[in-house]
């Protein structure tokens, strides 16, 4: 794997998920969500327009456990897989990060371009963060790096209520693959973490994505 000391997406992948939140969230509530991820300088300054590696995964990991202080376990889970599922929209639309066209059915060619976005931190090859292997009835996409949970272990994983969550957080990514799979095929398709770094039996986050609805 080739990963600079200090791991970071583009500033516009940052700068366009926070963009999400902010819809999802209103400004305040975003600007609300930082404070608690111990991330004030974005309070008042999103990442520039750029393609330059600046947002850190640090930073990205921040933001996805703040969604636990703000709202619990259930709420803030809620929230933070709606801001996914919102933050793939805003990628495909404004960046040429994705190349996907709509289809009746997935690959693991349409899953690895759909995924691209969150292997751009890297210098190596998408197969270096992630890998996809397909069985009969699902996909599983095992992330070797998860930015979601990027540099934490369990005891830095709380709630509102300051108990430690031993349970798969990696929302982001869970809501923007779940947005993704349902765009690329035209109806929601099953999409759950079934293993999670922070979790410790796992050296891994794990997602299975079912062929079917049924």
């Amino acid at each position: 794997m080739s990963y600079p000391s200090e791991p970071a997406f583009p500033n516009r992948f940052g700068r366009l998920y926070l963009e999400a939140v902010a819809e999802v969230l209103g400004a305040m509530g975003r600007s609300a969500l930082l404070g608690l991820g111990g991330l004030p300088l974005l309070m008042s300054d999103l990442p520039p327009d750029n393609l330059a590696k600046e947002f850190t995964l640090r930073e990205y990991a921040a933001i996805n456990i703040a969604f636990l202080k703000m709202g619990g376990r259930k709420m803030g889970r809620g929230i933070a897989v709606r801001c996914g599922r919102d933050s793939f929209g805003h990628l495909l639309r404004n960046t040429d990060f994705i190349a996907l066209e709509r289809s009746d059915s997935l690959d693991t060619e349409k899953l690895t371009a759909l995924l691209k976005p969150f292997t751009l931190f890297s210098e190596g090859d998408v197969q270096d963060v992630l890998t996809i292997q397909e069985d009969d009835t699902h996909y599983t996409v095992t992330f070797l790096t998860c930015p979601c949970c990027w540099g934490l272990s369990s005891e830095h994983v709380v709630d509102r209520l300051g108990k430690v969550v031993d349970e798969p957080v990696c929302f982001g990514i869970l809501g923007y693959l779940a947005e993704g799979v349902r765009w690329i095929v035209g109806h929601e398709l099953p999409v759950t973490e079934v293993a999670c770094r922070i979790q410790n039996d796992s050296e891994v986050c794990v997602f299975r994505i079912d062929k079917s609805d049924s």
